[in-house]
């Protein structure tokens, strides 16, 4: 991805300003809560319309995000609110940044980096992986690829797999979202997206079904 890119460049502004936003909230927001934190599949999950229980979600998901962007927020956009519970989905976006010597490994080793890095600081919160979710590389006319540079579902199982593993020898609960996504050929169900990469409002409300057991 280059970012030196106009497009690019805009999409890092609007991060910066909804990052802007978000440090304020953290001034008029209660500790102790559940906070999702992640890309544009997390900051675009609509908690407040789906979620009628009892307990209090904080969405500090900022679309374009990749890992490097959220380990170098966490210390003020996630540890000022001393997350209970904190639900991480990140790094389909490093896919498209195309860096030097970087793989899927060393994606899900961040992931498990930001988990790490929350956990020492925050040893009482119990802190939930979320897998990468599928794409779908289809022709349908709803399928944008310019959000498809550098991603493959092979790229991102792998990911997944290698998350997987690194959350079993750490001790955090790894949440698997993927298969519950999929169609038969393997793909994004096409029904469950607006674009081949975003979700819908049908896949949110499957996806928040699953994750209320964990609140």
């Amino acid at each position: 991805m280059n970012t030196n890119n106009p497009v690019t460049e805009f999409i890092k502004k609007l991060g910066k300003d909804k990052l802007d936003l978000y440090l304020q909230l953290n001034y008029e927001s209660d500790k102790g809560r559940i906070v999702f934190v992640g890309d544009s599949l997390i900051e675009y999950f609509p908690f407040s319309e789906l979620y009628h229980g009892e307990k209090i979600i904080y969405n500090r998901g900022i679309a374009g995000s990749t890992t490097y962007d959220v380990l170098s927020r966490a210390d003020t956009l996630i540890l000022p609110l001393q997350p209970s519970k904190l639900f991480l989905l990140v790094g389909t976006n490093d896919f498209m940044l195309q860096p030097k010597n970087d793989n899927e490994k060393s994606i899900a080793k961040r992931i498990l980096e930001i988990c790490d890095h929350i956990a020492a600081t925050i040893p009482k919160c119990k802190i939930y992986p979320i897998s990468l979710f599928p794409i779908n590389l289809s022709n349908e006319s709803k399928i944008y690829k310019a959000w498809q540079i550098g991603k493959d579902n092979k790229k991102i199982m792998k990911v997944n797999s290698y998350l997987s593993n690194l959350c079993l020898e750490r001790g955090y609960e790894f949440i698997n979202l993927y298969p519950c996504l999929v169609d038969q050929n393997g793909q994004l169900d096409i029904e469950f997206t607006i674009d081949g990469t975003h979700i819908n409002i049908k896949a949110y409300k499957r996806i928040l079904e699953l994750l209320i057991q964990y609140f």
